[in-house]
């Protein structure tokens, strides 16, 4: 076919560049394959780059630059040219070199003889730089995205084809992207260009602004761990402050009693092989029970599923087993909130801090009535005398007077309740058992207006 054409290699270049811009890829294809020399790695992508519109599907042009990079332009010549129409040829072969230059360069073309040779940085770099003309150019993220994930079935090579690196920026940036404006519907006008300028915390928070607990099991899966896998990579295996980024998300959830968030998260983890990121998730898990301000029934749901779910994934893990109680040497300033986010005793992951926060999660239950939250339990538990005293005061009496209407049954629940409650998780752990019974007694004869030595005997 060479010499059935004979034209210059200008006039090849501009052809090719002719059959792209149309597009026409089944003759360029063929021209590549006869002109291998003109169009040599190197020239093809920057056909592609330039001149090919960006609204061409990726799975049409893709294939070239894989046989190109591969080495395999040679293909079967026999009835090739048909796949060129006579027009193309004719109209670059009647033209003069000085009028080749310049169509050449109104495509931004040169003509000059880059390296032949395959590059991976070549190759890498024409993957960005394509990707990002085409979600300028159209505005569809998964025309990129179409772009540098491609179906590689039948473009199996070692090493990997696309780049691994181009690989991580699709997953982690470009797909990432369409995921987040597809799931949200975004109306923000948010571009690849803008999306992967963000400071990497900036833009976790962006991901995770559109989040709910319904979902965020779902968007962790798909938009953080992608992201956070992309910045690593980019940083050379760093990035931890990435995470820190998503766990002061779920701090702040905890603080405005959305435990759903950190509890759904929890039940559905699926973040594996980084023992590392699962510690730290625990640990976020512990301080999330004791900085979340508020307690009520749904809350306390929530506690008592975050507590499972710790409990069992902590298993994966090797943590110190139960020995020496919790013990808080600093406790007005321990149960602090930032402090808690920092590093404090309960929220060390041991066997001694589950079993602390499953006392504190059933201490709730047993004073529900006041919904105290867990780390109002903690301060009560590391208070004074008094201070546990007007807490059993509180909870006998509470603020109304129904409380002069328990059966003998509640009655004698509540004792024992007291009694767990100083006896176990010591709560009330700094009165004996008989100053305890002494306060509800002396509570019974005010509700009953009477003494009652049957009573009495009944109830002790």
């Amino acid at each position: 076919m060479t010499s059935a054409l004979g034209i210059s290699d200008n006039a090849v270049l501009l052809l090719a560049a002719n059959l792209t811009s149309v597009p026409q890829l089944l003759g360029l294809r063929t021209l590549i394959a006869a002109y291998p020399d003109v169009l040599h790695f190197t020239a093809v992508l920057q056909i592609l780059l330039k001149v090919l519109p960006e609204t061409t599907s990726p799975e049409d042009y893709v294939p070239i630059v894989y046989r190109s990079y591969r080495g395999r332009q040679q293909e079967p010549l026999s009835d090739d040219i048909s796949r060129i129409p006579t027009s193309f040829i004719d109209e670059v072969a009647s033209l003069s070199e000085q009028s080749l230059r310049r169509k050449l360069a109104a495509f931004n073309l040169d003509g000059g003889s880059a390296s032949a040779e395959p590059d991976e940085k070549h190759l890498t770099e024409w993957f960005f730089d394509r990707a990002r003309r085409v979600e300028e150019a159209t505005g569809m993220v998964d025309l990129a995205r179409r772009l540098v994930l491609p179906d590689t079935t039948n473009l199996a090579q070692t090493p990997p084809f696309p780049p691994k690196a181009v690989t991580l920026w699709g997953k982690g940036i470009v797909q990432v992207l369409e995921t987040f404006i597809f799931n949200n519907e975004d109306k923000d006008d948010l571009q690849l260009y803008s999306f992967e300028h963000l400071e990497a915390n900036s833009a976790v928070r962006l991901l995770l602004s559109r989040t709910t607990a319904e979902t965020v099991s779902r968007d962790m899966q798909s938009l953080i761990v992608p992201f956070v896998e992309y910045v690593q990579y980019q940083e050379s295996g760093k990035g931890t402050g990435v995470w820190e980024t998503v766990w002061d998300w779920l701090l702040d959830r905890a603080m405005d009693a959305e435990m759903d968030f950190i509890s759904n998260l929890a039940i559905d983890w699926k973040e594996g092989g980084r023992e590392d990121i699962l510690r730290d998730f625990l640990r976020t898990c512990l301080k999330a029970c004791y900085i979340c301000p508020q307690s009520s029934p749904s809350i306390r749901t929530e506690l008592h599923r975050i507590h499972a779910a710790v409990s069992q994934l902590s298993q994966q893990l090797d943590i110190p087993s139960a020995g020496q109680e919790i013990i808080l040497r600093h406790p007005e300033t321990d149960l602090l909130a930032h402090q808690l986010r920092s590093s404090s005793p309960l929220t060390d992951l041991t066997e001694s801090a589950l079993r602390f926060l499953d006392q504190m999660i059933t201490s709730a239950d047993i004073v529900s009535s006041l919904d105290v939250p867990l780390r109002q339990l903690v301060q009560v538990r590391e208070g004074t005398e008094e201070t546990q005293t007007d807490f059993v005061d509180q909870l006998i009496r509470g603020s109304d007077q129904n409380w002069t209407k328990r059966t003998e049954q509640q009655w004698r629940h509540l004792k024992d309740s007291l009694n767990w409650l100083q006896s176990q998780s010591l709560v009330l752990g700094r009165l004996s058992v008989e100053t305890l019974y002494t306060m509800v007694l002396t509570a019974l004869l005010d509700a009953t207006g009477t003494f009652s030595p049957y009573l009495l005997v009944r109830f002790c």
